[in-house]
């Protein structure tokens, strides 16, 4: 049985219980969060891996804009152009924001670098 908080004796049994369980999985969440993040701590974060999908959905998104704009003589292609962007000559700028909370390795730098120097070829 999970151990009771020394502070409980003016507590409801069952809050009593469940904080007690709560506080037994939060500690054990924890501590299996420290063993993992040390043991994957030398393992590559895939950020290459996701800016370059990142990146190709965005190109996929921009090359079908600039299909539809080509087409513009069709109603039907102009109506779906207005619904997804309001002025259909202006171009559609992409952005992608990257949180990594990893640290930096130095064997992500280079495709990292890669992906961002395709990125900003014209």
């Amino acid at each position: 049985m999970t151990q009771l908080p020394a502070n409980s004796a003016g507590m409801f049994r069952l809050f009593r219980n469940a904080d007690a369980v709560l506080m037994s999985r939060i500690t054990q969440l924890v501590s299996q969060a420290d063993r993992d993040a040390s043991e994957n701590f030398d393992k590559p974060s895939c950020l290459a891996a996701a800016l370059s999908i990142a990146l190709s959905c965005a190109f996929t998104n921009l090359t079908l804009f600039l299909t539809y704009r080509l087409q513009l003589n069709h109603s039907s292609v102009i109506n779906r152009v207005k619904k997804a962007h309001t002025d259909p000559t202006t171009p559609i700028n992409a952005r992608i924001l990257t949180i990594s909370v990893s640290p930096d390795t130095a064997g992500e730098y280079i495709p990292i670098m890669n992906c961002i120097f395709a990125a900003k070829k014209d």
